[in-house]
């Protein structure tokens, strides 16, 4: 019934502007609103609201002095969020797997920033070893006694068909893209609870809106994060505990060229969309990203989009058409596929 239901909604709307005078007025007022809101979405990097946000409401110096927990802080996005934070004076806790790039960008975030060494926590942290995390969470409130807010950036992509990728593999990327966000942030909820406030931001994609090809397990960690999080946000309403999540297009960094493959530990042939062969007039950079996200966090937005046209009027048209959608992106998917195989094959 799916399919009938807006040509059928679009026939009675004709039938009542042709019997009601009245009604074209409204109905001309309605298309003149369309058009704008149609022309705003092309012109936009992010959805039309978080624009709107970015222009009229609060600014990121509503951080200075807050403590904010990044995770995967060691490259991307987490760099570039950790950066932009230290400029607006926030008192960073910084986590990775990487000891070494950590503290590279702790010296990055000293010298842009106007921190002091203390105000920068460098915690060593595995998403995917939850037995870890309580410890952690316990090194960050021994420094800073408090949390304000936990960006839940780890994450990894992948590039496999579904037929190839092992169990294992599929195992590894929800628990590093979900299951260890989901760790980490119950072992801070009681804390955050406590203390009546808090928020929790979550990276997700725009793969989490939209299916993504050759993308299966990691599309299924981020629909996952948005749908716990969105049930999460309910749940602690009453403790004055924010959730934000956050869901960009493509951005310049190196998460393709690290994409886990169909096999743990595999070497990538190829990537047919790493950075070198995707368009800069596409993508987004990181510190566009992570200054969108900010306006989000900072006006307490639930969701937001980053990304430019067409990939923004795709999600659009999930939200909105879901019907259309599917049948334009299953045969768009396809030939994602296809030209998959022939880099893999090259």
């Amino acid at each position: 019934m799916e399919r009938y239901t807006i040509p059928v909604i679009g026939i009675i709307g004709l039938l009542v502007v042709c019997t009601h005078p009245l009604w074209h007025y409204i109905a001309v007022i309605f298309s003149l609103g369309v058009i704008v809101y149609t022309c705003l979405i092309f012109a936009s990097d992010g959805d039309v609201l978080l624009m709107m946000y970015e222009k009229f409401g609060k600014k990121a110096d509503v951080f200075k002095d807050r403590v904010v927990w990044i995770t995967g802080a060691s490259s991307g996005i987490g760099e570039c969020l950790s950066v932009a934070l230290a400029k607006q004076g926030a008192k960073l806790i910084l986590s990775s797997r990487r000891e070494k790039e950590l503290e590279r960008v702790k010296v990055r975030c000293l010298e842009e920033g106007s921190l002091k060494s203390a105000d920068v926590l460098v915690v060593v942290m595995d998403a995917n070893k939850f037995d870890t995390h309580n410890s952690c969470v316990n090194q960050a409130l021994q420094h800073f006694s408090k949390i304000d807010i936990l960006i839940n950036n780890s994450g990894v992509s992948q590039r496999s068909e579904v037929q190839n990728a092992t169990l294992e593999t599929d195992q590894f990327i929800l628990n590093t893209n979900l299951i260890g966000c989901i760790s980490l942030t119950k072992c801070i909820l009681p804390h955050m609870m406590e203390q009546k406030t808090g928020h929790i931001i979550n990276i997700s994609s725009v793969a989490g809106k939209v299916g993504n090809p050759c993308s299966a397990t990691y599309s299924a960690s981020k629909f996952g994060m948005n749908g716990y999080f969105d049930s999460f946000r309910g749940e602690v309403y009453p403790y004055n505990i924010f959730v934000t999540n956050v869901c960009p297009g493509p951005v310049s960094t190196k998460i393709v060229e690290n994409a886990v493959q169909d096999v743990l530990g595999k070497e990538p042939i190829k990537n047919y969309d790493g950075y070198a062969e995707r368009s800069l007039t596409l993508i987004q950079s990181g510190e566009r990203c992570a200054e969108l996200t900010l306006v989000a966090a900072a006006n307490r937005l639930c969701e937001i989009w980053i990304a430019r046209p067409p990939f923004l009027i795709l999600i659009y048209m999930a939200q909105y058409m879901p019907t259309c959608h599917r049948f334009l992106t299953q045969k768009l998917g396809y030939r994602k596929v296809l030209a998959f195989r022939k880099i893999q094959q090259a």
